[in-house]
């Protein structure tokens, strides 16, 4: 019978490869992992969100029930976007013998320890022009962007959330387009202004699109939008992050 072992996260296990005298810059990613191994919840704050497979969870327990079955057996790093100095995020591919699997995770450090705020996963199936993907969400960004400088959050979020939507922000979670547009009041006011740059466009399935960008406004930030493309063709956010 094989045993599995907790699943070690990327900077935790990037260490202790570090400390072995014979592993290499170039060994750290990716980083493969001996057996597969549970993702373990050690990893997530107590209050952290787990968005997999348009699957919402919450807490550490639910996002334990969640992963018990989910196993791993290697993670490889494609980049980071660092907020500052205590939080980044982290975006990726699980693998394992069935599935490749695309993810975004917002690390957060809380009390001298670093813990996942948020994680996205989803299965990367084939797409066969993901460019066109990036060009379509190029055109919903920039309506987003409009819509928000005009200080109307609720036109924004009726014509561009789906509407099994969420927005976590700040450790709380706003779910639907009510709860999302009330979360956006601060739009309205007549000196709100927005732009979104991004830095990294992922076509992981024909309908899905993950981003991670940029933002500024009366600050300077980092985003996270997950794309979907609904039944009329039209793309919206099935979930919007930010720290």
């Amino acid at each position: 019978m094989k045993t599995y072992l907790p699943y070690l996260s990327v900077p935790l296990l990037a260490f202790l490869l570090a400390c072995q005298a014979s592993t290499s810059q170039d060994q750290e990613t990716p980083i493969t992992v001996p057996d597969e191994k549970r993702l373990v919840v050690a990893d997530f704050a107590e209050q952290a969100l787990l968005l997999f497979e348009d699957s919402i969870y919450q807490g550490k327990a639910l996002i334990d029930a969640r992963l018990q079955e989910w196993m791993v057996s290697s993670f490889e790093e494609v980049g980071r976007v660092y907020q500052d100095s205590i939080q980044y995020y982290a975006y990726g591919t699980y693998s394992n013998a069935q599935s490749t699997y695309t993810s975004i995770t917002a690390w957060r450090q809380k009390d001298s320890v670093l813990v996942r705020e948020f994680m996205v996963i989803y299965d990367q199936t084939d797409v066969p022009q993901p460019h066109l993907l990036a060009n379509q969400i190029d055109t919903y960004r920039a309506e987003w962007v409009r819509l928000s400088n005009a200080h109307n959050h609720e036109n924004l979020v009726q014509n561009l959330y789906a509407p099994r939507s969420y927005y976590f922000n700040n450790w709380r979670l706003a779910e639907g387009t009510a709860a999302i547009s009330e979360r956006y009041a601060y739009m309205s006011n007549p000196r709100w202004q927005i732009t979104l740059h991004p830095l990294w466009v992922k076509a992981v399935q024909p309908k899905l699109v993950f981003e991670v960008g940029q933002y500024r406004s009366s600050g300077v930030g980092h985003y996270i939008i997950i794309w979907q493309q609904q039944t009329d063709d039209r793309w919206q956010v099935l979930l919007d992050f930010n720290f």
